[in-house]
């Protein structure tokens, strides 16, 4: 299912970087609903890419907050 994760994946990454720069919070679940109407595998497909695109988000963060107490400490 490779075109599958490469359609998901492309439309996750481009939502999910509007989304924050926008800061619409409702955009990615927006795209999620439209995407379902038309085809719920492909649906699932995006909404793990958003939540892999999340989860490093997070942790990029917190590595960032992280190394910063460890810079701030020397």
């Amino acid at each position: 299912m490779a075109f599958l994760d490469t359609v998901a994946e492309r439309m996750a990454v481009t939502t999910f970087e509007r989304a924050q720069a926008s800061g619409d919070p409702d955009l990615v679940d927006d795209v999620s609903k439209m995407i379902g109407q038309s085809s719920p595998t492909l649906q699932e497909a995006y909404n793990t890419c958003i939540r892999y695109l999340r989860a490093e988000a997070r942790v990029m963060q917190f590595i960032d907050q992280r190394v910063d107490v460890v810079d701030d400490g020397e």
